[in-house]
């Protein structure tokens, strides 16, 4: 964590490393919110999101999508 008054960047809050995993695992034991900590290019620091990164979402939404599948492995749409 940064020492002194907390650093914005924008209307998120700046972390160092250390500080943005400390924060990231405390939200996760107090209200079971998986945050994802990236580094800021704009200010140099440490930001945490819900959002997750190009390949992480795209293995989540095929995770949820809804098929029924034949005997032959066919993929049939959910709503037949």
């Amino acid at each position: 964590m940064l020492f002194g008054a907390p650093q914005y960047c924008g209307d998120k809050k700046c972390y160092d490393k250390r500080g943005a995993i400390t924060a990231a695992n405390k939200r996760y034991r107090e209200d079971h919110v998986r945050l994802r900590l990236y580094a800021c290019e704009d200010c140099g620091h440490w930001h945490l999101t819900k959002q997750l990164r190009g390949k992480e979402y795209m293995n989540k939404e095929r995770r949820h999508k809804k098929t029924l599948h034949t005997r032959k492995g066919m993929a049939l749409p959910a709503d037949l």
